[in-house]
């Protein structure tokens, strides 16, 4: 319980100042967009698990969904900035489509493959897993 209250403290006070610096900025939707498409990082790393341990009968490290999520984000971030300097639209429109394209193949994703119990934890984190490295890193 000392991890947790340590990491809440220690990641407390930076989440809010970046949620002042994305509002000021005029990010907060994309901020919102960014977080909704890891619904699909996490899908797509669960594929991935599913395939190499259905394939090459190997369980692989609990790292590799994770690892996908941050690509997946990552490339999703990159293809919007790209539309925001190419495209026509307002970057409004760009990230809702953004948005609301990655949920739904997201969601087709994780329904085809019928298990969910990662994309919980992964989402939305569990602060009583925190190992001092954790709480380490979070300290800078």
């Amino acid at each position: 319980m000392r991890r947790a209250l340590f990491a809440a403290a220690l990641a407390g006070p930076v989440c809010g100042l970046l949620g002042v610096f994305l509002t000021a900025r005029g990010m907060a939707f994309f901020s919102d967009a960014l977080a909704h498409t890891a619904i699909t990082g996490v899908a797509l790393g669960l594929l991935g698990e599913s395939a190499v341990e259905l394939w090459l009968g190997v369980s692989l490290p609990p790292g590799l969904p994770s690892g996908l999520l941050v690509l997946w984000c990552l490339g999703a971030a990159w293809v919007m900035s790209l539309l925001f300097e190419s495209a026509r639209w307002r970057p409004d429109t760009v990230m809702a489509f953004c948005f609301t394209g990655s949920v739904a193949f997201g969601v087709l994703v994780m329904g085809k493959l019928g298990r969910y119990g990662f994309l919980e934890e992964t989402l939305f984190g569990d602060i009583n897993a925190n190992s001092w490295g954790d709480v380490a890193v979070l300290g800078g």
